[in-house]
């Protein structure tokens, strides 16, 4: 080999092995190139301090199925916190939700809900006793509604003698309650009446005419009823005596 060769061959080598080093100087301060017996670094742990936000949707009326199926959808968990009576919600579904409808959560965050078991019992009213109309009027006051109306031979007449559910069952709002009165008759209106016709009509209702008792009254005619005992729209039992009070001949 020639002089001029040899000299271009140690000059080629020298600057490849320069720019090795170099390379490699640079590489290994920049963390890219691992010597050899280095040792290496522990991964950190990766913080996303943004961490993503969803809206809670509207779950009331909801069953648990459909909320949890709703909440997963937005990466949500459903949680029932209790199961308590509610009289506008049916039973089963949903009637509060925590955190509200629109609030921002965490994605993989919780709802904590309500559920209906339906309307709250309460204890049928005691109206035993009481006239079946003013009977009736606390039965609504109430919540319950009025069922069957029965008669029963035994009793003061056109008073509740018996109720079904019973007196102090808990039952549910707006569920019929039956009724059972003692059987009466509505005395009919015959003041005004000529006597004969009026005692007519006391009969005809099944009611017995009690003995007449008169008084003079110059403004009506002679045999008319001027008053009776007891009053008209009462209510009696059967047989009662009526009194009338007729103007004389």
């Amino acid at each position: 080999m020639s002089n001029g060769s040899a000299n271009f061959a140690v000059s080629f080598f020298t600057s490849v092995l320069t720019s090795a080093l170099v390379t490699g100087g640079v590489l290994y301060f920049s963390g890219n190139l691992k010597l050899p017996g280095a040792a290496s670094e522990e991964p950190q742990p990766k913080v996303d301090a943004t961490a993503e936000e969803v809206e809670a949707p509207s779950l009331k009326g909801l069953t648990k199925s459909v909320a949890a199926d709703v909440l997963k959808a937005r990466g949500l968990r459903l949680v029932v916190q209790e199961e308590r009576p509610d009289n506008t919600i049916p039973s089963g579904q949903i009637c509060e939700q925590d955190p509200l409808p629109d609030s921002m959560l965490n994605r993989g965050g919780a709802v904590s809900v309500v559920v209906s078991t339906g309307p709250a019992s309460a204890p049928v009213p005691d109206i035993i006793g009481k006239p079946m109309e003013e009977a009736k009027d606390i039965l609504t006051d109430k919540g319950f509604r009025i069922g069957k109306i029965s008669e029963s031979d035994s009793g003061v007449p056109g008073t509740v003698v018996a109720t079904s559910p019973e007196k102090g069952t808990s039952a549910e709002p707006e569920s019929p309650v039956d009724i059972t009165v003692a059987k009466g008759v509505t005395v009919p209106k015959v003041v005004g009446m000529y006597y004969a016709r009026g005692k007519k009509k006391i009969k005809e209702v099944g009611l017995k005419l009690g003995k007449p008792q008169w008084r003079y009254s110059d403004d009506l005619d002679v045999n008319v009823i001027l008053s009776q005992e007891p009053e008209a729209d009462s209510i009696v039992a059967a047989g009662t005596e009526i009194i009338l009070t007729v103007n004389p001949e």
